[in-house]
C-alpha cells in the first residue's frame, strides 16, 4: 500500500505492508481512531462530555469489500483511495462532536456502534432506538445496569440518499488488543443502520436538539469546514517547516509537532483546558507529560495550561493527581517538573506579574517545608513506583534515592536562587550536588539510585534536567558505560540491561504483561532526550548513535504505529512500535532533539 503525508508545500510516499492506522482530533478532546480492519475495542469515534471519554462509533464500514491501495495523511484530515477508484474522505469539525465522511461516488456505508466510557467493557444493560427525524437518522443510547440510567447520548446522521435501519449484534474480535495481552479481545457492537450516498456527518451530543442541529450545520458548512482546516496545516507547515532540508526528517518534525498542538483540549470558552497525555488510552490531563512537552507548546498554550496546574496547587494545597475518587496518587517528580516548567516560561518571558509572584511562593514554600521530610542522609527520597517508572516487578520499584530526581531537586534550587536572589539557596544546591556525586557517581559509572548501580536511561534524563551535575568529560564516560548495557541494535535504549534478570524484550510479552514495560521496552522519549543528551556532550563520538536514534523515532512517526504520531514504547528485542501509539511527550522530545541537532547541521 501506499502511503503519503502532506501539508503544505511538502509531501513524502513510501510503499508500505500492513493496516496502516488514522488519528483526527478535535478541540474538545474527541478524537477519531481509524484502522481498514479494527483490530482494538480502542478504535473508533470518541467524544469528551464533562470530562468522561464515551465511546459512540466502533466503524464504518463499506457495504462492498474494495481493498484500500493508498493512504493519504493531511494532518487535519485523511483519505482512503480504493481499487475501483472509490475514495474516501474523513475530518473532524473543531467546534461540535462531529465527524465528516465523504466518498466520491454514492456507496453504501454501514453504521456499527458501541456506546460505553472508554474503560467500560461491561456488555449488559445496552439499549439501542434508531428512528428518523427531522431529516437525520438519530439514534439514543442509554447504558442502565441494574435498574440504574447510566450513560446516555445522541448520535445523529445528517445526509442525502437513503438508510436502512439494520438494529443487529454483531461481533468483533481485536487481534490487536490480544497481541497486547489486553483482554476482553472480542465484543458485541450494535449495526444500526445502513446508509447510501456519497457524504454524511455524524454528530453526537447529550441532547437530541444538539446533536441533529450540530449534524445539519456542519453537513451545509462542510465545504467551508474542510477549507479552513487545509488553511490551518498550510499555515503550520509553513511555520514550522522550512529550516529543515531533510524531507523525511522535515516531515516528521512538522507531523509531531502538529500531533503535540492537537493534543491540546480546549472548554467550551476556547481556553486550554489541559493536554492529553497520549491517544488512545491517555487522553487525561497528567502534569509530568505536560511539563516535559511544554517546550514545543506554544507560550500562551503553555503558560495557560501552567496556570491551570498552578491555580490548583494554591487553592488544593497539593498537585497530587487523583486515582480514584478520593486517593490521592504522589510521584515524586511532580514539582521538580511544574518548577522545570515554570523556570523555561520564565527564562522565555511568559511567566511573569502575579503567576510569577505565585510560583515563587510556592516554590520557596516547598523547598522549606515538604522538601526536608522526603531527605534521608542528605538525599532525596521516594517510595515505591512514585517516579515515571511506576510499575513493579519482584521488588524492582525503584524505592529510595534516584538519579532524576536529584537533578531535579538541584534545578530547584538554583530557580529558587534566581527568583529570590538569596544565596542560601545556591548553597543549598551545592550541599546537595556534593551529596549526590559522593552516592551516585564513582568515576566512571552513574547510578540509577543511591546503592544501586544498575543502569538505567534516566542518567539521559538527569543530563536534561540538571547538565551540571557530572563535568562534560564525565558525562562523556557515564554515556559510554550506559550505552554499553542498555543499547538496541535497532536503534533504541532499553529501560534496563539485557544481561539484567528482569529483562523482557517483547512488549506485554513476559509472565506480567506490565514486566517489559520498565524492565525492557525501550521508550521513545528517552530515546530522544539520549539523543539530545549525546550531541550536546560529544557529538563527534556519539554521532552513530545520535543517528540511529533519530531515525528510528522518524521511522515510527511516519511509517508505523499511527501515520504522523510518535508511539510510547517499542519492544526491545526487536523494532515494534507499541503501547500508546500517539504519546505527546515522545512527539515533544523528538521535536527538542530536532531542534537542536539537526538545525545545528551537525547531523542530517
Amino acid at each position: 500500500m501506499q502511503c503519503i503525508h502532506r501539508i503544505g508545500a511538502y509531501a513524502i510516499q513510501k510503499e508500505i505492508e500492513g493496516n496502516p492506522q488514522m488519528l483526527l482530533t478535535n478541540t474538545k478532546g474527541g478524537f477519531f481512531y481509524w484502522q481498514e480492519d479494527r483490530a482494538s475495542r480502542y478504535h473508533g469515534f470518541f467524544v469528551r462530555e464533562n470530562g468522561v471519554m464515551l465511546k459512540t462509533i466502533a466503524g464504518l464500514k463499506l457495504g462492498v469489500r474494495l481493498s484500500a491501495k493508498r493512504v493519504t495523511n493531511r494532518f487535519s484530515s485523511f483519505e482512503i483511495e480504493r481499487q475501483g477508484g472509490v475514495r474516501e474522505l474523513f475530518f473532524l469539525d473543531q467546534d461540535s462532536n462531529s465527524l465528516v465522511w465523504q466518498a466520491n461516488e454514492a456507496i453504501t456505508l454501514s453504521v456499527l456502534l458501541d456506546g460505553k466510557e472508554i474503560f467500560d467493557n461491561s456488555e449488559m444493560g445496552r439499549f439501542y432506538e434508531v428512528t428518523a427525524e427531522e431529516g437525520c437518522v438519530v439514534v439514543e443510547f442509554v447504558k442502565r445496569e441494574d435498574g440504574t440510567l447510566g450513560r446516555r447520548f445522541f448520535l445523529a446522521i445528517a445526509g442525502i440518499g437513503g438508510s436502512r435501519a439494520k438494529k443487529e449484534w454483531v461481533e468483533e474480535r481485536y487481534a490487536w488488543d490480544q497481541e497486547r495481552n489486553d483482554p476482553p479481545f472480542e465484543r458485541y457492537v450494535f449495526h444500526a443502520a445502513d446508509l447510501q450516498g456519497k457524504k454524511f456527518v455524524f454528530s453526537v451530543a447529550q441532547e437530541k436538539d444538539a446533536a441533529i442541529a450540530a449534524a445539519k450545520r456542519v453537513y451545509d458548512n462542510a465545504g467551508k469546514i474542510k477549507k479552513s482546516l487545509d488553511a490551518e496545516a498550510e499555515w503550520f507547515a509553513h511555520k514550522h517547516g522550512q529550516s529543515i532540508s531533510d524531507e523525511e526528517i522535515r516531515m516528521a518534525y512538522l507531523a509531531a509537532k502538529y500531533s503535540l498542538h492537537h493534543m491540546e483540549v480546549k472548554d467550551e470558552w476556547k481556553n486550554s483546558e489541559g493536554l492529553y497525555a497520549g491517544i488512545p488510552w491517555f487522553a487525561q490531563f497528567w502534569l509530568r507529560d505536560f511539563a516535559i512537552s511544554s517546550s514545543q507548546l506554544a507560550p500562551n498554550v503553555a503558560r495557560a495550561i501552567y496556570a491551570r496546574y498552578l491555580d490548583h496547587w494554591v487553592v488544593n494545597g497539593t498537585l497530587d493527581g487523583r486515582d480514584a475518587p478520593g486517593v490521592l496518587r504522589h510521584y515524586a517528580d511532580t514539582e521538580g517538573l511544574f518548577f522545570r516548567c515554570a523556570a523555561h516560561l520564565t527564562q522565555t518571558g511568559v511567566l511573569q506579574g502575579e503567576e510569577l509572584r505565585k510560583t515563587k511562593e510556592l516554590l520557596v514554600s516547598f523547598l522549606h517545608t515538604a522538601l526536608p521530610a522526603r531527605m534521608h542522609d542528605g538525599l532525596v527520597v521516594n517510595g515505591p513506583k512514585e517516579t515515571w517508572m511506576d510499575t513493579e516487578y519482584r521488588g524492582s520499584d525503584r524505592a529510595g534515592a534516584r538519579i532524576e530526581i536529584q537533578a531535579l531537586t538541584l534545578a530547584m534550587f538554583r530557580f529558587a536562587g534566581q527568583l529570590t536572589g538569596d544565596t542560601a539557596y545556591f548553597l543549598k544546591e551545592a550541599e546537595l550536588l556534593r551529596a549526590v556525586r559522593a552516592a551516585f557517581w564513582d568515576g566512571n559509572i552513574l547510578a540509577d539510585g543511591a546503592g544501586d548501580a544498575t543502569q538505567r536511561p534516566n542518567i539521559f534524563l538527569a543530563y536534561c534536567f540538571y547538565p551540571d551535575l557530572l563535568l562534560k568529560h564525565e558525562w562523556e564516560k557515564a554515556f559510554t558505560y550506559a550505552l554499553d548495557a542498555l543499547w538496541l541494535p535497532w536503534g533504541g535504549i532499553a529501560s534496563i540491561p539485557k544481561t539484567h534478570p528482569f529483562f523482557c524484550g517483547v512488549d506485554r510479552g513476559c509472565d506480567d504483561p506490565n514486566r517489559s514495560y520498565h524492565h525492557g521496552d525501550a521508550w521513545f522519549f528517552i530515546n530522544n532526550y539520549a539523543a539530545l543528551s549525546l550531541f550536546r556532550v560529544n557529538v563527534e563520538k556519539f554521532k552513530p548513535f545520535i543517528d540511529a536514534l533519530l531515525a528510528a523515532s522518524t521511522h515510527d512517526i511516519l511509517w508505523e504505529g499511527i501515520f504522523g504520531h510518535h508511539a510510547e514504547v517499542s519492544s526491545a528485542d526487536r523494532y515494534t512500535p507499541r503501547g500508546c501509539l500517539a504519546q505527546s511527550w515522545s512527539a515533544a522530545s523528538y521535536c527538542d532533539a530536532i531542534d537542536q541537532v539537526l538545525q545545528s547541521k551537525n547531523i542530517g
